[in-house]
């Protein structure tokens, strides 16, 4: 019997190869490549032994629940499925991450690459849930779906054709029981809750993918882009972090993902950083037998400038423990928002991106603080966000002139396309796409590829000249002259071709 079975489509049960950037990929489009090899190369699935050996973090936390309440609940990967539910499963439960690739990096780069289909999330989600409407037909099971990206199938109203009877938009640790009692009992709809008493927040109780870890929820710190942001900062107690770090380092996952908005958040008051507090509890994570990795999900650039010391200490602790490294040189990373170089918009959307310190010297604080990150053995990657409601052109070419400034640091900088997130303040704005964009957008997308080709990836510019020679008929034909100026740029061939520069753009040299 097989009361309760938990699952989620192919991109969402895969380490890629225990590499939690390489994910971002699955954003790209399906059909680039033949979708056997993206399966076997880029995503394979997790190992599936009846259940899954490590399944989606979120997933985890909702299978603690559900343990707790009910005799029998299974996590299994997507190509085993067949052989848990039967006539016995009552709920079906699924993790969905970007069901229909409209996230950050799917809707930028399907975009721009402009051919190959749908997004590999989208797709393997397309596939998964004709295999679950096919299995729901059989045994009469509902089906709960929830994960960050379940809001995109509420949104434009599919979530039903789709297969799914309860939709939930945020967290799960309060309400997981009941909607699966509500499942059980027939009843549909769409959910929103949001966890309020966080000491009900579970432990999981089996490995999740990277040995994910959540050590702070929420932000607080207002970004209108952002829907953690505007919620409450919370710090996980140290014993229950401990805790699930050795049920993830047990199982040989190798690496801890500590899952927060800004590392420097932990024990923080006032956004200041707490030294003693973050130091003790990586020390104490990098004793636990197994882990091998650290890995935080994300940083901030103030707190480095305003307490040097503090990403000093942290780094000493990080660095042994990196899984990253470029050229034979060891580094630690993690994703920082840049998001503009408009003071002007900053203060609009996102004035408390720079706390401890103003959001006035902006640029400033982005230059100085990527140098003290290089200088402790960080290459972050920093995200610049384009088509923010009310950006002009002005402020465009500020964020242009921050790419600039940048081209002596190591960064990977990560031009994204303004996407409007559910539970955000700026949720009901409209999505920037490819015709939205200005000459100033392409160029900061073109000297931002070039500069990471530069610092990540010299040794391919032959090749990637090549391959710009190639598409360039291609790129005319789908996006105009500003796809050609931009490839040209990003492969490095623009001063060939001087007739090529952006008009009206200072396009400069890097």
């Amino acid at each position: 019997m097989t009361e309760i079975v938990l699952s989620g489509s192919r991109t969402d049960f895969s380490d890629y190869n225990l590499n939690p950037f390489i994910a971002f990929a699955a954003g790209f489009p399906s059909k680039i490549l033949p979708i056997s090899i993206l399966r076997k190369k880029l995503y394979p699935e997790v190992e599936c032994n009846h259940e899954a050996k490590f399944a989606p973090y979120g997933l985890r936390k909702v299978e603690s629940l559900l343990m707790e309440e009910f005799d029998d609940v299974i996590t299994v990967s997507p190509s085993c499925i067949e052989e848990v539910i039967d006539e016995n499963t009552k709920v079906v439960g699924l993790s969905l991450h970007d069901p229909l690739g409209l996230g950050y990096v799917s809707t930028t780069y399907s975009s721009l690459i402009g051919f190959g289909g749908v997004p590999m999330t989208a797709y393997e989600t397309q596939v998964f849930m004709k295999k679950i409407k096919k299995l729901k037909k059989k045994y009469g099971f509902s089906v709960v779906a929830g994960g960050v990206g379940v809001w995109q199938l509420v949104d434009f109203n599919l979530w039903e054709k789709y297969g799914i009877d309860i939709a939930v938009i945020g967290d799960a640790d309060e309400i997981a029981v009941d909607v699966f009692k509500k499942a059980m009992n027939g009843e549909r709809g769409v959910i929103r809750a949001f966890t309020t008493h966080m000491e009900k927040v579970p432990i999981i109780k089996k490995p999740a993918f990277y040995g994910a870890v959540e050590i702070t929820r929420g932000c607080g710190k207002g970004c209108a882009f952002c829907a953690a942001t505007i919620r409450k900062r919370y710090d996980f107690p140290m014993e229950r972090i401990l805790k699930e770090v050795k049920i993830n380092a047990s199982s040989g996952t190798k690496m801890i993902m500590l899952v927060t908005e800004d590392i420097f958040l932990y024990g923080s008051k006032k956004f200041i950083p707490n030294k003693e507090k973050l130091v003790k509890l990586l020390t104490e994570i990098s004793k636990v037998e197994g882990v091998e990795y650290i890995q935080p999900t994300h940083a901030s650039w103030a707190p480095a400038v305003y307490d040097p010391k503090t990403l000093e200490a942290i780094s000493e602790i990080l660095y042994p423990k990196t899984f990253w490294e470029v050229h034979g040189e060891k580094y630690i990373g993690a994703i920082i928002g840049i998001e503009s170089g408009s003071v002007r918009l900053m203060k609009k959307l996102m004035r408390g991106k720079a706390l401890p310190l103003k959001i006035d010297n902006w640029p400033e604080i982005v230059l100085q603080s990527t140098g003290l990150y290089n200088d402790n053995n960080w290459k972050p990657g920093g995200t610049i966000i384009l088509g923010m409601p009310g950006e002009t052109e002005e402020d465009s070419l500020k964020t242009l002139e921050l790419v600039d400034d940048m081209k002596d640091l190591d960064i990977l900088l990560i031009p994204l396309f303004f996407v409007p997130i559910d539970g955000a303040i700026l949720q009901k704005q409209s999505r920037i796409s490819l015709r939205d964009m200005n000459d100033i957008h392409w160029e900061i997308i073109a000297r931002s590829w070039r500069h990471n080709v530069l610092h990540f990836a010299p040794e391919a510019e032959d090749k990637l000249r090549a391959a710009a020679l190639f598409f360039t008929p291609y790129v005319y034909y789908r996006h105009g002259m500003n796809g050609v100026r931009t490839l040209l740029k990003l492969s490095g061939m623009d001063n060939l071709f001087p007739a090529f520069n952006f008009g009206g753009v200072n396009t400069g040299n890097i």
